[in-house]
Protein backbone atom coordinates (compact mmCIF):
# COMPACT_ATOMS: atom_id res chain seq x y z
CA UNK A 1 0.00 0.00 0.00
CA UNK A 2 2.90 2.38 0.91
CA UNK A 3 4.31 1.94 -3.04
CA UNK A 4 0.49 2.65 -4.00
CA UNK A 5 0.70 5.67 -2.40
CA UNK A 6 4.58 7.15 -3.14
CA UNK A 7 5.52 5.22 -6.41
CA UNK A 8 8.78 3.41 -6.32
CA UNK A 9 10.95 6.45 -7.47
CA UNK A 10 12.33 7.33 -4.00
CA UNK A 11 14.57 9.86 -5.34
CA UNK A 12 11.86 12.32 -4.96
CA UNK A 13 12.28 12.52 -1.80
CA UNK A 14 16.45 13.56 -0.71
CA UNK A 15 16.37 12.87 2.97
CA UNK A 16 13.32 11.36 5.12
CA UNK A 17 12.57 14.61 6.03
CA UNK A 18 11.33 15.05 2.67
CA UNK A 19 8.83 12.63 2.52
CA UNK A 20 7.23 13.66 5.97
CA UNK A 21 7.30 16.61 5.07
CA UNK A 22 5.36 15.92 1.62
CA UNK A 23 3.19 13.38 3.48
CA UNK A 24 2.22 16.39 5.72
CA UNK A 25 3.77 14.44 8.88
CA UNK A 26 5.85 17.62 9.47
CA UNK A 27 4.60 20.42 11.66
CA UNK A 28 5.01 23.81 9.97
CA UNK A 29 5.43 26.91 11.27
CA UNK A 30 5.52 30.30 9.60
CA UNK A 31 7.67 32.70 10.67
CA UNK A 32 7.68 36.90 10.25
CA UNK A 33 9.79 39.68 11.73
CA UNK A 34 10.88 37.14 14.34
CA UNK A 35 7.59 36.37 15.39
CA UNK A 36 6.00 32.80 14.72
CA UNK A 37 2.67 32.36 13.20
CA UNK A 38 0.51 29.37 13.38
CA UNK A 39 0.29 26.30 15.56
CA UNK A 40 2.37 24.09 13.81
CA UNK A 41 0.05 22.04 12.37
CA UNK A 42 0.58 19.24 9.66
CA UNK A 43 -1.95 19.95 7.11
CA UNK A 44 -4.32 17.65 5.20
CA UNK A 45 -2.26 15.04 3.72
CA UNK A 46 -2.66 11.43 2.30
CA UNK A 47 -4.65 9.50 5.02
CA UNK A 48 -3.84 6.10 3.89
CA UNK A 49 -0.18 6.89 3.80
CA UNK A 50 -0.59 8.25 6.89
CA UNK A 51 -2.16 5.24 8.54
CA UNK A 52 0.58 2.80 7.39
CA UNK A 53 3.56 5.24 8.71
CA UNK A 54 1.57 5.67 12.00
CA UNK A 55 1.06 1.85 12.27
CA UNK A 56 4.77 1.31 11.51
CA UNK A 57 5.95 3.47 14.00
CA UNK A 58 3.39 1.81 15.99
CA UNK A 59 5.29 -2.17 15.88
CA UNK A 60 8.90 -0.72 15.76
CA UNK A 61 8.30 0.85 19.02
CA UNK A 62 8.13 -2.38 20.66
CA UNK A 63 11.39 -3.93 18.99
CA UNK A 64 15.02 -3.83 20.42
CA UNK A 65 16.16 -1.49 17.51
CA UNK A 66 18.16 1.93 16.74
CA UNK A 67 14.18 3.27 15.62
CA UNK A 68 12.97 1.28 18.53
CA UNK A 69 14.61 3.12 21.10
CA UNK A 70 14.59 5.99 19.67
CA UNK A 71 10.28 6.15 19.60
CA UNK A 72 10.55 5.11 23.08
CA UNK A 73 12.93 8.13 24.09
CA UNK A 74 10.61 10.79 22.35
CA UNK A 75 7.25 8.56 23.86
CA UNK A 76 8.90 9.41 27.39
CA UNK A 77 9.91 12.75 26.30
CA UNK A 78 6.49 14.37 24.84
CA UNK A 79 4.23 12.51 27.55
CA UNK A 80 1.52 10.29 27.54
CA UNK A 81 -1.80 10.97 28.08
CA UNK A 82 -3.50 10.19 30.95
CA UNK A 83 -7.09 10.14 31.46
CA UNK A 84 -9.83 9.28 33.94
CA UNK A 85 -13.24 8.67 32.33
CA UNK A 86 -16.64 8.35 34.11
CA UNK A 87 -20.20 8.08 34.48
CA UNK A 88 -21.94 10.63 36.29
CA UNK A 89 -20.81 14.11 37.14
CA UNK A 90 -19.83 15.47 40.78
CA UNK A 91 -20.65 18.79 39.87
CA UNK A 92 -19.55 21.20 42.57
CA UNK A 93 -18.56 19.78 45.83
CA UNK A 94 -15.38 19.00 47.76
CA UNK A 95 -15.23 15.65 46.08
CA UNK A 96 -14.69 17.72 43.01
CA UNK A 97 -12.18 19.89 44.13
CA UNK A 98 -10.34 16.99 45.62
CA UNK A 99 -10.12 15.28 42.14
CA UNK A 100 -9.38 18.86 40.54
CA UNK A 101 -6.27 19.66 43.38
CA UNK A 102 -4.96 16.09 42.42
CA UNK A 103 -5.23 16.30 38.87
CA UNK A 104 -3.32 19.45 38.74
CA UNK A 105 -0.98 18.38 40.90
CA UNK A 106 -0.76 15.29 39.04
CA UNK A 107 -0.30 17.40 35.64
CA UNK A 108 2.46 19.45 36.97
CA UNK A 109 4.80 16.44 38.45
CA UNK A 110 4.12 14.37 35.36
CA UNK A 111 6.28 16.42 33.10
CA UNK A 112 9.39 15.51 33.92
CA UNK A 113 8.69 12.28 34.07
CA UNK A 114 7.51 11.97 30.70
CA UNK A 115 3.41 11.53 31.30
CA UNK A 116 1.00 14.07 29.70
CA UNK A 117 -1.32 15.79 31.66
CA UNK A 118 -4.09 14.67 33.55
CA UNK A 119 -8.04 14.87 31.86
CA UNK A 120 -10.90 13.88 33.68
CA UNK A 121 -14.06 13.34 31.46
CA UNK A 122 -17.24 12.86 33.03
CA UNK A 123 -19.98 10.92 30.79
CA UNK A 124 -23.40 11.14 30.76
CA UNK A 125 -25.47 8.42 29.46
CA UNK A 126 -29.43 9.14 27.68
CA UNK A 127 -30.68 5.71 29.19
CA UNK A 128 -30.25 3.83 32.87
CA UNK A 129 -28.38 0.14 31.98
CA UNK A 130 -24.63 -0.70 31.96
CA UNK A 131 -25.10 -1.48 27.64
CA UNK A 132 -26.45 2.49 27.78
CA UNK A 133 -23.31 3.48 29.99
CA UNK A 134 -20.73 1.52 27.71
CA UNK A 135 -21.92 3.14 24.67
CA UNK A 136 -22.23 6.51 26.12
CA UNK A 137 -18.56 5.65 27.35
CA UNK A 138 -16.89 4.57 23.61
CA UNK A 139 -16.19 7.54 21.57
CA UNK A 140 -13.96 9.11 24.15
CA UNK A 141 -11.79 5.64 24.23
CA UNK A 142 -10.82 5.79 20.63
CA UNK A 143 -7.09 5.28 20.01
CA UNK A 144 -6.70 4.93 24.14
CA UNK A 145 -5.36 2.10 26.22
CA UNK A 146 -8.07 1.03 28.59
CA UNK A 147 -7.69 -0.07 32.09
CA UNK A 148 -11.27 -0.66 33.56
CA UNK A 149 -11.86 -0.04 37.44
CA UNK A 150 -13.38 -3.31 38.27
CA UNK A 151 -13.90 -5.14 41.61
CA UNK A 152 -12.51 -8.59 39.89
CA UNK A 153 -9.66 -6.56 38.53
CA UNK A 154 -6.05 -6.68 40.11
CA UNK A 155 -4.67 -4.88 43.22
CA UNK A 156 -1.34 -3.59 43.10
CA UNK A 157 0.79 -2.16 45.04
CA UNK A 158 1.34 1.55 44.89
CA UNK A 159 4.76 1.01 43.20
CA UNK A 160 3.59 -1.51 40.78
CA UNK A 161 1.00 0.48 39.75
CA UNK A 162 2.98 3.35 39.03
CA UNK A 163 5.47 1.09 36.99
CA UNK A 164 3.32 -0.05 34.69
CA UNK A 165 2.26 3.03 33.86
CA UNK A 166 5.42 3.76 33.33
CA UNK A 167 6.31 0.57 30.86
CA UNK A 168 2.99 1.89 28.87
CA UNK A 169 4.61 5.12 28.56
CA UNK A 170 7.76 3.44 27.37
CA UNK A 171 6.11 1.21 25.14
CA UNK A 172 4.98 4.67 23.20
CA UNK A 173 1.23 5.16 24.77
CA UNK A 174 0.24 8.41 23.44
CA UNK A 175 -3.49 8.13 25.57
CA UNK A 176 -3.85 5.87 28.69
CA UNK A 177 -7.53 5.84 29.93
CA UNK A 178 -8.85 4.77 33.38
CA UNK A 179 -12.68 3.88 33.09
CA UNK A 180 -15.17 4.03 35.94
CA UNK A 181 -18.46 2.91 35.09
CA UNK A 182 -21.95 3.49 36.98
CA UNK A 183 -23.39 2.32 39.99
CA UNK A 184 -23.45 -1.22 39.14
CA UNK A 185 -19.88 -1.32 37.16
CA UNK A 186 -19.11 -1.74 33.72
CA UNK A 187 -20.50 -3.53 31.16
CA UNK A 188 -19.34 -7.12 30.46
CA UNK A 189 -18.36 -6.37 27.05
CA UNK A 190 -16.49 -3.13 27.45
CA UNK A 191 -14.50 -5.06 30.42
CA UNK A 192 -13.53 -7.73 27.71
CA UNK A 193 -12.37 -5.16 25.54
CA UNK A 194 -10.49 -3.38 28.31
CA UNK A 195 -6.66 -3.95 27.84
CA UNK A 196 -6.39 -4.39 31.64
CA UNK A 197 -8.25 -4.20 34.87
CA UNK A 198 -7.75 -2.58 38.04
CA UNK A 199 -8.91 -2.85 41.50
CA UNK A 200 -8.87 -0.68 44.44
CA UNK A 201 -8.43 -3.47 47.43
CA UNK A 202 -10.86 -5.83 48.81
CA UNK A 203 -13.46 -2.69 49.95
CA UNK A 204 -15.53 -0.67 47.21
CA UNK A 205 -14.92 2.82 46.95
CA UNK A 206 -16.70 5.90 46.31
CA UNK A 207 -16.28 6.61 42.88
CA UNK A 208 -14.96 9.90 43.54
CA UNK A 209 -12.50 8.98 45.76
CA UNK A 210 -11.69 6.45 42.95
CA UNK A 211 -11.01 9.46 40.75
CA UNK A 212 -9.05 11.44 43.52
CA UNK A 213 -6.75 8.06 43.77
CA UNK A 214 -6.26 7.61 39.70
CA UNK A 215 -5.42 11.62 39.24
CA UNK A 216 -2.69 11.26 42.24
CA UNK A 217 -0.24 8.50 40.92
CA UNK A 218 3.13 8.87 40.71
CA UNK A 219 6.52 7.87 40.06
CA UNK A 220 8.84 8.31 42.60
CA UNK A 221 11.80 6.59 45.19
CA UNK A 222 10.37 5.62 48.56
CA UNK A 223 10.67 8.01 51.73
CA UNK A 224 13.59 5.79 53.30
CA UNK A 225 15.51 5.76 50.26
CA UNK A 226 18.86 7.48 49.83
CA UNK A 227 18.61 10.68 47.64
CA UNK A 228 20.60 10.22 44.48
CA UNK A 229 23.26 13.06 43.36
CA UNK A 230 21.65 16.04 41.27
CA UNK A 231 21.98 15.26 37.65
CA UNK A 232 23.23 11.81 37.88
CA UNK A 233 21.68 9.34 35.39
CA UNK A 234 19.78 9.69 32.08
CA UNK A 235 18.09 12.74 31.28
CA UNK A 236 14.40 13.33 31.46
CA UNK A 237 13.68 10.12 33.72
CA UNK A 238 12.81 10.11 37.58
CA UNK A 239 14.97 9.33 40.26
CA UNK A 240 12.94 5.74 40.33
CA UNK A 241 13.25 5.42 36.95
CA UNK A 242 17.14 6.18 36.79
CA UNK A 243 17.90 3.80 39.66
CA UNK A 244 15.51 0.95 38.74
CA UNK A 245 15.11 1.27 35.17
CA UNK A 246 18.16 2.73 33.40
CA UNK A 247 21.80 1.36 32.43
CA UNK A 248 24.19 2.59 35.29
CA UNK A 249 28.26 2.22 34.91
CA UNK A 250 30.67 1.86 37.84
CA UNK A 251 34.54 2.29 37.98
CA UNK A 252 35.69 -0.85 40.22
CA UNK A 253 39.33 0.03 40.07
CA UNK A 254 41.42 2.28 38.51
CA UNK A 255 45.51 2.91 38.83
CA UNK A 256 48.19 5.10 36.98
CA UNK A 257 51.71 5.08 37.85
CA UNK A 258 53.92 2.71 40.95
CA UNK A 259 52.87 4.22 44.48
CA UNK A 260 55.47 2.25 46.29
CA UNK A 261 58.14 4.00 44.08
CA UNK A 262 57.04 7.07 42.01
CA UNK A 263 58.46 8.43 39.48
CA UNK A 264 59.06 12.06 38.93
CA UNK A 265 56.98 12.56 35.60
CA UNK A 266 53.59 12.19 34.58
CA UNK A 267 52.78 8.17 34.16
CA UNK A 268 52.67 7.83 30.53
CA UNK A 269 49.50 4.74 31.26
CA UNK A 270 46.68 4.59 32.92
CA UNK A 271 44.28 1.57 33.01
CA UNK A 272 40.73 0.84 34.74
CA UNK A 273 37.89 -1.89 35.01
CA UNK A 274 34.60 -0.22 34.83
CA UNK A 275 31.54 -2.82 35.48
CA UNK A 276 28.35 -1.73 33.38
CA UNK A 277 24.89 -2.86 34.55
CA UNK A 278 22.41 -2.68 31.90
CA UNK A 279 18.58 -3.59 31.38
CA UNK A 280 17.00 -5.40 28.76
CA UNK A 281 16.98 -3.82 25.07
CA UNK A 282 21.11 -2.41 25.70
CA UNK A 283 23.02 -3.70 22.68
CA UNK A 284 25.74 -5.23 25.30
CA UNK A 285 27.51 -6.47 22.28
CA UNK A 286 28.05 -3.05 20.97
CA UNK A 287 29.20 -1.42 24.20
CA UNK A 288 32.59 -1.81 23.73
CA UNK A 289 32.64 -0.06 19.82
CA UNK A 290 30.38 2.93 21.27
CA UNK A 291 32.61 4.05 23.85
CA UNK A 292 35.75 3.44 21.98
CA UNK A 293 34.07 5.77 19.05
CA UNK A 294 32.98 8.24 21.42
CA UNK A 295 36.16 8.65 23.49
CA UNK A 296 37.92 8.95 19.92
CA UNK A 297 35.17 11.33 18.32
CA UNK A 298 36.12 13.94 21.72
CA UNK A 299 40.07 13.74 21.34
CA UNK A 300 40.92 10.22 23.37
CA UNK A 301 42.01 8.62 20.43
CA UNK A 302 44.72 6.76 22.38
CA UNK A 303 42.17 5.03 24.92
CA UNK A 304 41.84 1.10 24.28
CA UNK A 305 38.51 -0.14 24.79
CA UNK A 306 38.17 -3.76 25.47
CA UNK A 307 35.01 -5.86 26.72
CA UNK A 308 34.96 -8.62 29.15
CA UNK A 309 32.66 -11.14 30.99
CA UNK A 310 28.84 -10.67 30.56
CA UNK A 311 25.53 -12.32 31.64
CA UNK A 312 22.65 -11.44 29.07
CA UNK A 313 20.08 -9.62 30.88
CA UNK A 314 16.68 -10.93 31.46
CA UNK A 315 13.35 -9.59 32.80
CA UNK A 316 9.88 -10.79 33.37
CA UNK A 317 7.20 -9.79 32.00
CA UNK A 318 4.70 -7.79 34.11
CA UNK A 319 2.01 -9.17 32.71
CA UNK A 320 2.82 -12.49 33.95
CA UNK A 321 0.49 -13.86 36.83
CA UNK A 322 2.99 -15.22 38.76
CA UNK A 323 4.13 -11.65 39.88
CA UNK A 324 0.87 -11.09 41.03
CA UNK A 325 1.40 -14.22 43.29
CA UNK A 326 4.36 -14.11 44.67
CA UNK A 327 3.47 -10.32 45.99
CA UNK A 328 0.17 -11.64 47.61
CA UNK A 329 1.97 -14.28 49.02
CA UNK A 330 4.78 -12.05 50.75
CA UNK A 331 2.31 -9.87 51.47
CA UNK A 332 0.59 -12.44 53.59
CA UNK A 333 3.18 -13.42 55.02
CA UNK A 334 4.95 -9.89 56.38
CA UNK A 335 1.56 -8.23 56.27
CA UNK A 336 3.34 -5.11 54.30
CA UNK A 337 3.02 -4.66 50.62
CA UNK A 338 6.44 -5.24 48.49
CA UNK A 339 7.87 -2.97 46.08
CA UNK A 340 7.93 -4.73 42.59
CA UNK A 341 10.84 -3.52 40.62
CA UNK A 342 11.07 -4.12 36.99
CA UNK A 343 14.83 -4.82 36.90
CA UNK A 344 17.02 -6.40 39.73
CA UNK A 345 21.17 -4.78 39.20
CA UNK A 346 22.74 -8.24 39.88
CA UNK A 347 25.12 -10.06 38.11
CA UNK A 348 23.32 -13.54 37.76
CA UNK A 349 23.19 -16.42 34.86
CA UNK A 350 19.40 -15.34 34.98
CA UNK A 351 19.37 -16.21 31.46
CA UNK A 352 19.63 -19.73 31.48
CA UNK A 353 15.99 -19.91 32.88
CA UNK A 354 13.87 -17.51 31.19
CA UNK A 355 15.69 -17.66 27.91
CA UNK A 356 17.03 -21.40 27.87
CA UNK A 357 14.08 -23.16 29.71
CA UNK A 358 11.48 -20.29 29.21
CA UNK A 359 10.60 -19.96 32.62
CA UNK A 360 8.87 -16.59 34.48
CA UNK A 361 11.60 -15.64 37.16
CA UNK A 362 11.02 -13.87 40.24
CA UNK A 363 14.15 -12.49 42.36
CA UNK A 364 13.45 -11.19 45.78
CA UNK A 365 16.02 -9.36 47.53
CA UNK A 366 15.34 -8.29 51.11
CA UNK A 367 17.71 -5.65 52.70
CA UNK A 368 17.16 -1.92 53.42
CA UNK A 369 18.77 1.54 52.38
CA UNK A 370 21.61 1.49 54.77
CA UNK A 371 23.04 -1.83 54.18
CA UNK A 372 25.94 -0.46 52.15
CA UNK A 373 25.89 -3.32 49.80
CA UNK A 374 28.63 -3.99 47.92
CA UNK A 375 30.99 -0.98 50.10
CA UNK A 376 33.47 -1.95 52.95
CA UNK A 377 30.79 -1.68 55.26
CA UNK A 378 28.19 -4.36 53.76
CA UNK A 379 26.42 -5.95 56.12
CA UNK A 380 22.54 -7.24 56.95
CA UNK A 381 20.39 -6.44 60.60
CA UNK A 382 19.46 -10.08 62.31
CA UNK A 383 15.73 -8.64 61.62
CA UNK A 384 15.75 -7.75 58.21
CA UNK A 385 17.44 -11.64 58.04
CA UNK A 386 14.86 -13.27 60.16
CA UNK A 387 11.83 -11.42 58.43
CA UNK A 388 13.64 -12.62 54.39
CA UNK A 389 13.80 -16.38 55.78
CA UNK A 390 10.27 -16.29 56.77
CA UNK A 391 9.22 -14.30 53.52
CA UNK A 392 11.09 -17.56 51.98
CA UNK A 393 9.49 -20.14 53.41
CA UNK A 394 5.89 -18.34 53.21
CA UNK A 395 6.63 -18.56 49.38
CA UNK A 396 7.32 -21.98 49.33
CA UNK A 397 4.59 -23.10 51.21
CA UNK A 398 1.58 -21.22 49.53
CA UNK A 399 3.93 -23.27 46.55
CA UNK A 400 2.88 -26.47 47.83
CA UNK A 401 -0.12 -25.14 48.44
CA UNK A 402 -1.60 -25.18 44.84
CA UNK A 403 -3.66 -27.52 43.50
CA UNK A 404 -1.88 -29.76 40.51
CA UNK A 405 -2.94 -28.77 37.03
CA UNK A 406 -1.48 -31.91 35.57
CA UNK A 407 1.08 -34.36 35.34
Amino acid sequence: MAIAEIGVDMGRFPTPGHLCSWAKYAPGISESAGKKKGVGATGHGNPYLARILGEAAIAVSGTDTFLGERYRRIARRSGAKKAIVAIGRLGRGPEAELVKTYAERASAAGRALGLGPVEVVEVEARKPGKAAEAEALRPHLADTHVIACDEHGVARPSRAFAEEIARLRDRGVRRLAFVIGGADGLDPKLLASAQGKLAFGAQTWPHAMVRAMLADVKIEPMSDEPALSENWGEEGLSAAERLYAWNTLEVLAISSGNIEKPANAIPGRAQAVLQLRFVVGTKVDQIADVIRAHLHDNGFGMVEVQAAQRFAASRTDFDSPWINWAAQSIRQTTGKAPAVLPNFGGSLPNDVFSETLGLPTIWVPHSYPGCSQHAPDEHILLSVTEEALGIMAGLFWDLGEMPRTGQ
